[in-house]
């Protein structure tokens, strides 16, 4: 098209130079087709006037064959036409157009071509998009085609539909706020797309019909770069927050807190549903630290939770914001469900398809308090390695505690070696839990496929001389005097019900009490 201008400039000029008695000159153009562009009604007008030469282009129709995008009703005028045998430009050049998902407008801009090469630069100033302006700046070269862009105040909830008039699936996304863009989008001539992206986000609330993502008062800055090419997209992103609040499920963050900064690195999609993450990194000032790898799918149906399978390294991390943000959710329902807690933990886990494979890690001066008050635990610290359904053998596990509570019974300092595996766990060396003035031994505890109705067990335990007066008071019970003390021989659990393998004795109110053939059903379903 360019070419067609700088022919009827030329014949412009001709026209003057011969003494034509008449300065301008015009016509009229049916089609020009190139191989992804189709113009239709091209009328041009041409003036040499006192300031220079004066150009004016109306197209009735500009299409887009690789897209099926059209531009309807396109007049470019130029005051002042600078013509040499190698370059033809505008630099003050005003552009009317109805673009699509645009309101038709006028806005000022500049154009230059390169006869010999066909170079093509063209700017667009103040064009009133989303609710907010911006400028274009383009590049046709042998490379293909370069375009940067700057954005101002514009409207998330229009960009959303912009988005949508353009084919981009968001029907079940709502948003507010406002944002400020600038980037650079490149199309090769091979095919190929790269975008660079800086946003800075303001006030946004972003949702999806199902409330599995939602964010509230969001302010901060995104980065995106990416590349496609064929059905591959792979790109990185890069977000910094300190202001609002978001959920993933199943995860919550109060940026406002505590700010958030999140890169992730070598990301591969080719159905943008299925996104594998080769490196992240996500730092909570202080507070939380993960890094690793991740496969994320975000599901076809309402219903459907996201999947996530990671390996991640957890670095020193606050147990109260992986509790608030991330477990409590998880362990609505369950015992666990409403603690105060406190301390530090890293270390590793793996998750596949949502279910933890294997964790490793390293606890710090915990503190889990129940706040229905049945239990609590205190200066909790050690090393966990509990390697899943995994073949391979587990290290040896350690907890050790400075003292806790379970239904208003104290508990002293102890610790415990163990060894973990899949739903199993075995005592590796004697357990003594200081206790109402004496203490529980457990000498041995074995516990397979626990949690389910095929559980089976081993525990052999006795309890040195306790108080029954600090007993009685635990369970409300009227004031008694004296100790009680007894053997637990190889209690063994199986088929959901737990035997005495021997005679059960106890020792109080200076006598003895024995019992045999003892048996509980369903023993840990009458654990409050």
């Amino acid at each position: 098209m360019t070419r067609i201008l700088v022919a009827i400039l030329l014949l412009a000029v001709v026209n003057v130079v011969l003494g034509a008695e008449n300065n301008t000159v015009g016509g009229s153009i049916g089609t020009v087709s190139a191989e992804d562009w189709n113009i239709t009604g091209l009328e041009f007008a041409v003036e040499l006037s006192e300031s220079g030469l004066r150009g004016d282009v109306n197209i009735e129709r500009i299409a887009l064959l690789t897209t099926d995008e059209h531009f309807d009703n396109i007049n470019v005028t130029c005051d002042n036409i600078a013509l040499t045998t190698q370059a033809i430009s505008c630099a003050r050049a005003t552009v009317t157009a109805t673009i699509p998902g645009i309101d038709r407008q006028t806005v000022p801009g500049a154009f230059s071509y390169q006869t010999d090469t066909g170079h093509t630069h063209i700017e667009l100033n103040q064009v009133a998009i989303a609710g907010g302006l911006a400028h274009f700046d383009i590049v046709k070269n042998d490379s293909g085609v370069d375009i940067r862009f700057e954005g101002e105040t514009l409207q998330l909830d229009k960009m959303l539909a912009l988005a949508r008039h353009f084919g981009v699936d968001l029907a079940k996304y709502s948003a507010t706020g406002t944002a400020t863009a600038s980037g650079r989008l490149r199309t090769g001539v091979d095919g190929s797309t790269c975008l660079d992206l800086i946003s800075m986000v303001h006030s946004a609330a972003i949702a999806n019909e199902t409330g599995t993502l939602a964010t509230d008062n969001l302010s901060g800055q995104i980065e995106l770069n990416m590349t496609i090419d064929g059905d591959i997209a792979r790109f990185s992103l890069g977000l910094e927050s300190d202001e609002g609040e978001a959920y993933l499920e199943p995860a919550y963050a109060n940026f406002g807190e505590h700010a958030i900064r999140l890169t992730a690195e070598q990301i591969e999609t080719s159905d943008f549903e299925t996104y594998a993450i080769a490196r992240f990194r996500l730092q909570q000032e202080s507070l939380l630290e993960l890094a690793g790898a991740a496969t994320v799918t975000f599901p076809k149906e309402d219903s459907s939770p996201i999947n996530l399978s990671a390996d991640i390294e957890l670095g020193n991390s606050s147990v109260t914001t992986l509790y608030s943000s991330l477990l409590q959710v998880q362990l609505a329902g369950t015992i666990l469900s409403d603690l105060d807690t406190d301390g530090r933990v890293f270390g590793t886990i793996k998750l596949a398809n949502n279910e933890l494979m294997f964790a490793r890690l390293q606890l710090e001066d915990l503190i889990l308090d129940d706040r229905a008050g049945r239990f609590a635990i205190y200066g909790l610290g050690g090393f966990i390695d509990w390697p899943g359904a995994e073949p391979a053998a587990a290290g040896l596990s350690e907890l050790h505690w400075d003292s806790g509570l379970v239904h208003d019974i104290i508990i002293g300092a102890s610790a415990a070696e163990f060894r973990l595996g899949d739903n199993d766990v075995q005592l590796m060396s004697p357990l003594r839990q200081p206790t109402m003035g004496g203490a529980l031994i457990v000498h041995q505890l074995v516990l397979n496929n626990f949690g389910s109705d095929d559980a089976t067990g081993v525990l052999d335990a006795e309890l040195e001389p306790i108080q029954i007066g600090q007993l009685a008071g635990a369970f409300g019970w009227p004031a008694f005097s004296g100790t009680l003390s007894g053997k637990l021989p190889l209690l063994q659990l199986a088929k959901n019900t737990a035997t005495i393998g021997g005679t059960l004795t106890a020792q109080a109110f200076d006598g003895d009490i024995e019992m045999t053939q003892l048996l509980i059903e369903k023993p840990f379903g009458l654990i409050p």
